[in-house]
């Protein structure tokens, strides 16, 4: 498990995420824990003692629409149950003319005396 590292000249840092970020130490390559901390603040790796800095953290763009993905597959998959369904309708009533066979239509007719 990585170490968390404390800011350089500064308090000890708590883990406070459910999310974590790790850091590889550029001087000894150590994993460091680094979630909450901002990127640029100058930290101290606990097992060297190497001053660096943390680095910005940009997660891959395929995390930010796997939401966006879902849901247009959803959108398709309900499309393809509603043209089915729609094509159902149409092939048992339209296209057979059982619509409308038991209906009285009235018929207005006029009178020319």
């Amino acid at each position: 498990m990585p170490t968390i590292p404390s800011i350089f000249n500064g308090p000890k840092l708590v883990v406070k995420k459910a999310v974590e970020y790790d850091m590889p130490c550029p001087k000894c390559s150590k994993e460091m824990r680094v979630t909450d901390i901002s990127e640029g603040t100058p930290i101290e790796c606990p097992s060297c003692n190497n001053v660096t800095w943390r680095m910005a953290y940009y997660p891959p763009w395929w995390s930010k629409t796997s939401r966006f993905v879902y849901s247009l597959i959803c959108t398709f998959i309900l499309g393809v149950i509603a043209s089915l369904v729609a094509a159902a309708i149409y092939e048992k009533y339209i296209k057979s003319g059982n619509i409308g066979a038991n209906l009285k239509i009235p018929t207005i007719t006029t009178d020319t005396r």
